[in-house]
């Protein structure tokens, strides 16, 4: 099938001429979408690529074959008095598999062959089926923004506004998802549907700002028409800042909710907003998430970031004991929630070697905020070739913070080393004139042996480093020496 198709492969228009294999064709397209019909008619109208039947009209006095696919290849011809043919076929009115290739002749640039297209397209789309809207839409999405696409879309709209909600909704539901969230934009600009209709298209098929958007508004046309019940259906809407919204509209009406369902919601925001309920009620949240973790429910990353809100520092016993969990989301939590509290854990420094990147970042945070920190020659030491590179990355990162000259030898020494990535952000913050001559100029460097290590470590980069930097650098260490 289309979709299918290996990007670059070719498409073979010769292989669709018999009545069997021409069928295929139409159900490549229906499930290419008007993408497909794009591709076809690029393919088409360039000769050089190879792609032009031999069995294609080559002029108007020659025969049009009343076949669909016929009638769909001559819409395509480079010849315009061809694709004027095309357009003006009586199967262009009734054959709704071909209204994409008509809606894109409506943009076409010879006017005789794009006003009956626009036509033909209008009378089309007037008596379409929902089926049939769907090509249409499909197509004005395509056409939208072209310098002749705007009389297409207008009729699109115009027969969009005169379909009930219920068949606009089915019409959004079949839609490809990029034309899909085309049409969500100009659902959202007309203002229009009731709260229902909004929460149908918040719980829609997508995962982004359309569900964001028509929650909110769901939610918004609930509360003014003081519709508990609604707001209680948008608490299970899938975009987390509608659920967070619906959430606190029904604690500030002082609404019978439960809770400790959304306790463990999977967003913060949300968790936050139950938080709050429960303090405005007088319900300790905190003493759920504890429970939570001792009896070993799932997830406990949920309950460990909950504690970490509404908990306090007498909570630390019970997270030490997650910083060896399996899941380097647990143990990631555990660690953000103890730097929270303040509290200090000597153990977590051994978690600088975890091999999740997500624990190690939490560890370089808290030690950053709540320490010990390590010394230098054991951050250095992490640094070095042997470690993983979320290690050696997120390390450099601690000692950089820790002191400027540290953090400009661990990138003298990457900016040579064998991983590319490490390398080039080396160089570039190495090469950084504002960065090297504001910090540089206001670090002191007094320690001899670090000042030998930076000098030798300059010179092997010499063959690397633009001499501009290397010698910016050298002024530096010697004013910063002095």
């Amino acid at each position: 099938m289309y979709r299918d198709r290996p990007r670059g492969s070719r498409l073979r228009v010769d292989d669709y001429f018999t009545p069997e294999s021409s069928e295929d064709f139409f159900r490549s397209a229906e499930e290419g979408g008007t993408a497909f019909w794009a591709d076809f008619d690029w393919r088409m109208r360039r000769p050089w690529s190879g792609h032009v039947p031999a069995a294609a009209p080559a002029g108007p006095d020659e025969p049009l074959a009343a076949t669909p696919f016929a009638v769909a290849v001559a819409a395509a011809a480079m010849n315009g008095h061809v694709r004027e043919l095309a357009v003006r076929h009586p199967l262009m009115r009734r054959d709704p598999r071909l209204l994409p290739i008509l809606g894109l002749r409506t943009a076409d640039h010879v006017r005789a062959v794009r006003e009956p297209a626009l036509d033909a397209f209008a009378e089309v789309v007037t008596n379409a089926t929902t089926g049939s809207l769907v090509f249409a839409v499909d197509a004005a999405s395509i056409l939208d923004g072209r310098i002749r696409g705007v009389e297409a879309v207008a009729v699109v709209d115009g027969e969009l506004s005169r379909r009930g909600d219920e068949e606009v909704l089915a019409v959004l539901e079949k839609l490809p998802p990029a034309s899909a969230r085309w049409l969500a934009r100009r659902l959202a600009a007309s203002g229009r549907f009731d709260s229902e209709a909004l929460e149908r298209l918040a719980s829609g098929p997508f995962n982004d700002w359309v569900t964001r958007y028509f929650g909110l508004r769901a939610i918004a046309s609930a509360k003014e028409h003081g519709d508990a019940d609604a707001l209680r259906r948008c608490l299970w809407l899938k975009a987390p800042e509608a659920r967070a919204e619906a959430l606190a509209v029904l604690i500030g009406l002082n609404e019978d909710v439960d809770l400790r369902a959304f306790l463990r919601d999977g967003n913060s925001g949300v968790r936050t907003v139950a938080i709050w309920g429960c303090t405005k009620t007088g319900v300790d949240a905190a003493d759920h998430y504890r429970t939570a973790l001792r009896e070993g429910l799932p997830d406990p990353a949920v309950s460990l970031s909950g504690l970490a809100v509404c908990g306090s520092a007498d909570d630390s016993s019970i997270l030490v004991e997650f910083l060896g969990h399996g899941t380097p989301r647990v143990r990631a939590a555990a660690i953000a929630a103890l730097r929270r509290f303040n509290v200090r854990v000597p153990a977590i420094v051994d978690l600088l070697e975890d091999g999740s990147a997500r624990v190690v970042r939490a560890v370089a945070d808290y030690l950053e905020d709540v320490g010990p920190m390590p010394d230098p020659a054991s951050l250095e030491r992490l640094c070095g070739p042997g470690n993983p590179r979320h290690v050696r990355k997120t390390v450099g990162r601690v000692l950089r913070r820790r002191g400027f000259w540290h953090g400009v030898l661990v990138d003298l020494e990457h900016v040579r080393d064998r991983d590319d990535l490490l390398a080039h952000d080396a160089r570039l913050r190495l090469e950084d004139p504002a960065r090297t001559a504001r910090t540089g100029s206001a670090a002191a460097l007094r320690d001899r042996r670090l000042t030998a290590r930076l000098a030798d470590a300059l010179r092997e980069a010499e063959g690397i480093l633009p001499h501009r930097a290397v010698r910016r650098i050298r002024w530096v260490m010697d004013s910063a020496a002095r």
